[in-house]
C-alpha cells in the first residue's frame, strides 16, 4: 500500500515536472507593426536545438550525434558537443548571442569527434553570434562568416514513451564536482564489495 502511494506521488510529480515547463513555453506571439495581424516570432531561448553542422573557413562539418544546445530565459546555456557536456552563460541581445563562462566535461572520445567538438566549441565562443531563427531552424553566424546550423529538437511524446523517474540526490549526500552526481553511500559501497 505504501509503495503504491509512493509510486503515485512520484508519477504525479513527474507529470507536474513535465507540464509546468511546457505551459510556460506557450505564447511568444507579437503583434505585427500596424498590419492588424499577429506574427509569431521564432524563439531562440527555451528551445532545445539539435546541432546539425558547423561551417568554418568554407568547410562544413557534420556535428556529432547527440550534439545539442539549449538557451534559457535567465541567461544560461547548456548542451552537448556530441561527447562532452557543457553549461555556461549566454547573453541574448536582439539578434545576437554571446556565450561565456562555459564549463565542460572532460570525457575522452574518438579523435574525429574530439576535433569536431573543438571546432564547435571554438565557433560558439567566437564573440557575438548573429542569430537567424525561422521554420524550426536556427543559424548562428560569427563575424567572420562561420556558422553553426541547428534544428528544433522534436518533443518526446508524453504517452507511449517509457519514462524512468529518479529522485534528486538528497542534500546530505556528498556530490562529485566532476560529474555533478552523488557519491555512493558507505552502506552502498560496503554492499558492493
Amino acid at each position: 500500500m505504501y509503495r503504491q502511494k509512493q509510486q503515485q506521488r512520484m508519477t504525479l510529480t513527474a507529470v507536474a515536472a513535465l507540464v509546468v515547463p511546457l505551459a510556460a513555453a506557450c505564447g511568444g506571439e507579437q503583434a505585427g507593426a500596424g498590419s492588424g495581424t499577429a506574427r509569431a516570432k521564432e524563439p531562440v531561448t527555451g528551445v532545445r536545438w539539435t546541432v546539425d553542422s558547423v561551417t568554418v573557413d568554407g568547410t562544413t562539418h557534420r556535428a556529432p550525434g547527440g550534439a545539442n544546445l539549449t538557451l534559457d530565459d535567465e541567461g544560461g546555456a547548456e548542451g552537448s558537443y556530441g561527447c562532452n557536456l557543457f553549461k555556461g552563460r549566454a547573453v541574448v541581445e536582439g539578434d545576437r548571442v554571446r556565450f561565456g563562462d562555459r564549463e565542460t566535461t572532460l570525457r575522452a572520445c574518438h579523435a574525429q569527434i574530439m576535433d569536431l567538438e573543438r571546432t564547435l566549441a571554438e565557433t560558439l565562443g567566437d564573440g557575438a553570434l548573429r542569430t537567424d531563427a525561422h521554420d524550426g531552424r536556427l543559424t548562428l553566424t560569427t563575424a567572420s562568416g562561420d556558422t553553426v546550423r541547428l534544428t528544433r529538437a522534436e518533443d518526446t511524446p508524453l504517452y507511449g514513451t517509457e519514462w524512468t523517474v529518479t529522485t534528486p540526490p538528497s542534500s546530505t549526500a556528498p556530490t562529485s564536482p566532476s560529474t555533478g552526481g552523488t557519491a555512493p553511500s558507505p552502506a552502498a559501497s560496503a554492499a558492493t564489495r
